[in-house]
């Protein structure tokens, strides 16, 4: 089936499923994908300037896209954990932090199954009052450990080589 002419995201993504269909890797599909989306613009806008999310990266992969809140620059000293984590939270979100966002460390069982790595992890939040959808694929020797209380009904990601900051998560 012939791909969709067009550059737009929703054009992109069904041209992408389709070739994710008809069996190529993800990698294969996103580059064939890209390269028919930039035809397509150069096809109406041969001198244009390409929009931002089709610039070649030079092949290289993008170590992290996510842009900063516009409170991510805030610098002010902190003395303990409580008011670290707050300007952690106000950093990535741009929202005041609150008591709403601290939790009670939970109890860590003594004993943990070792279920594999995780690969990635998605997540959904509020940065600067907009939604935004987060899918985070870790480098091979960043992966922490995916782990299960013995009563089956906690999950525990552990250790890793990444950190959590302005932009999310980044791999060491």
């Amino acid at each position: 089936m012939p791909l969709k002419t067009g550059y737009s995201h929703e054009t992109f993504e069904k041209n992408y499923s389709q070739l994710k269909k008809e069996g190529h890797s993800h990698a294969q599909a996103l580059a064939i994908a890209f390269d028919y989306a930039r035809k397509s613009f150069f096809t109406k806008y041969p001198n244009g300037a390409l929009p931002t999310w089709l610039v070649p990266k030079g092949g290289e992969r993008l170590k992290n896209p996510v842009p900063p809140s516009s409170r991510a620059h805030k610098q002010r000293h902190v003395e303990d954990q409580k008011e670290q984590a707050k300007l952690l939270y106000e950093k990535f979100t741009g929202h005041n932090p609150g008591d709403e966002v601290m939790i009670d460390k939970p109890v860590y069982p003594d004993v943990m199954s070792v279920i594999g790595d995780i690969d990635g992890i998605l997540y959904t939040t509020v940065r600067d009052g907009k939604t935004e959808s987060y899918i985070h694929k870790f480098k091979k020797n960043s992966r922490p450990l995916f782990c299960v209380a013995p009563d089956g009904k906690s999950l525990y990601m552990l250790g890793g080589a990444y950190q959590f900051g302005e932009r999310g998560i980044v791999d060491n």
